[in-house]
This record gives structure tokens, sequence and C-alpha cells, in this order.
């Protein structure tokens, strides 16, 4: 029986008049992960923070899959993945309430409300976990990005000038987005983890 993080899913939602699967990563999801990611372009690929044609990468993904710290969210069209989407929570110190979220969506996929519907997900995810604040890390190019989380009350907080080096070492202003989905006066105190984890992954 899923539990904690795992268990909205799997489900399906309708997107763009088809059905989708959603269901979080499994070690089997390396090799049809690997070729969604070389389908995006280039251009998009070096802005992601990992270099995610690299099968080490990859590889640590599948096989070090903790769903309470990373939980890994995939869309399918059928057997091929169309969309990845990451909740990444704290488990301790002084942003223990605030996770971050990250998506990417394969580019026959975009602006048909795929994007969307995986943010969705992981907003509801991170409500029934207690999660008071969700923030994304968007760089200032990635318009079709910004324009989501703005569309899904994400508001701008600050812009942290060159403060990311893409796969290419060239620099980029990063735009912070929030929204707050319980004010953290209301969390209760068994809301929060009791040890301290820092923990990257995903796309």
């Amino acid at each position: 029986m899923p539990t904690g993080a795992t268990a909205r899913f799997p489900r399906t939602r309708p997107v763009a008049g088809k059905s989708v699967s959603l269901r979080p990563l499994e070690r089997s999801d390396q090799a049809a992960l690997l070729e969604f990611f070389k389908r995006l372009p280039v251009d998009e690929r070096r802005m992601l923070k990992d270099d995610v044609t690299n099968p080490l990468v990859l590889s640590s993904w599948c096989t070090s899959i903790d769903y309470e710290r990373v939980l890994p969210l995939l869309a399918f069209d059928g057997p091929r993945i169309i969309g990845d989407a990451t909740l990444h929570r704290s488990g301790g110190g002084w942003s223990q309430h605030v996770a971050k979220v990250r998506v990417t969506i394969d580019t026959e996929w975009r602006r048909r409300g795929l994007g969307r519907a995986l943010v969705t997900e992981l907003i509801d995810t991170a409500l029934e976990l207690k999660v008071s604040m969700v923030d994304a890390e968007i760089m200032t190019e990635q318009k079709g990005a910004l324009k989501l989380f703005d569309q899904l009350g994400f508001v701008a907080v600050a812009t942290l000038p060159q403060h990311v080096l893409d796969l290419n070492h060239q620099a980029h202003d990063l735009v912070l987005l929030s929204r707050t989905l319980i004010p953290p006066e209301q969390l209760s105190p068994d809301a929060f983890h009791d040890e301290h984890i820092d923990v990257g992954g995903g796309g």
C-alpha cells in the first residue's frame, strides 16, 4: 500500500484529450528517462541542473530512490515518458517547512496542460505532506516555465544575478518563485522532520 509521498499514485489525468498516466520514478525507468531527456533541444538541456544525458547521473537517480526526500513524478503516454517533475523536501534545519519543485516537459506536449497537471499534482502532494511553502528556481530565459508558475499562483520573490552556470559554464540570472500552501505559523510541531537532509537529484 503506497504511503506518504506516493499515496496519491499511480493515477491518470486527462491532458489534451488523452489519458496520461502519472507515477513515481522506478529503478526500471532509466532507459526510458534517458530517451526522454535526449529528445529535449540541446540548448534546453544545458540549462538543467544536471547533465541528464549522462547515464551515471540517471543511474544514481534510479538506484537511490527515497520518495520521502525527493519525489520524482513521471508522466507517460503509453510506454513513453513525456514529462518529469520533482518535489524536493528538506529534512531539517531552518528550511524544513519548504520544498522545491522542478518540471521538464517533452517538446511535443508543451502548451497542452501537461506541465500544469504535473505541478498541480506535486502541490497537492505537498499539501498532504504538510509542506508550508513550495519554491521554484527558474532562469530568466525560461519564459515558458516562468509563465506556468505565475499562472499557478507562484510569486517572484527575488532575482539573483548570475547565480547559475549552465552546462556550458555561461552565467544566467535566477528567479526565485514561491507559493505559500500553509502559513508557517499554522504548522503543528509534528509536521516537521527530525533529521537534517539535503538531497539533490531529479530533472
